[in-house]
């Protein structure tokens, strides 16, 4: 059975040494969430999502290494923010999103 890639999903790049570089598969998403960073609750869109990680942006810019918590379909995903650029920050989370876990995020 051939395996068709929706359009909004971005493939993984292997590049080492690129600014994009990404260990899973991501899709597009407009989620609004709240994050919590550092024990502080902000409002946040998620704009991307893969099993390892997710793009936030929200008002508070987070330090790289922080701590952070973002709800996802109600719930709670832990991580650490690896990155930080004007609002937006990446959040590589602590444990993967299982495949059914990821389906319904990119669902809802």
């Amino acid at each position: 059975m051939d395996v068709v890639t929706p359009p909004s999903v971005v493939p993984a790049v292997e590049t080492r040494g690129s600014a994009n570089h990404r260990r899973a598969p991501r899709s597009k998403v407009f989620l609004l969430t709240e994050v919590v960073i550092d024990a502080v609750t902000a409002r946040a869109h998620v704009l991307d999502v893969s099993t390892t990680g997710s793009k936030v942006h929200t008002a508070t810019d987070p330090q790289c290494g922080s701590e952070a918590s973002v709800r996802l379909n109600g719930e709670p995903k832990a991580g650490k923010v690896v990155w930080v650029n004007a609002g937006r920050f990446g959040l590589e989370f602590a444990t993967e999103l299982a495949p059914d876990q990821m389906a319904a995020i990119v669902r809802a």
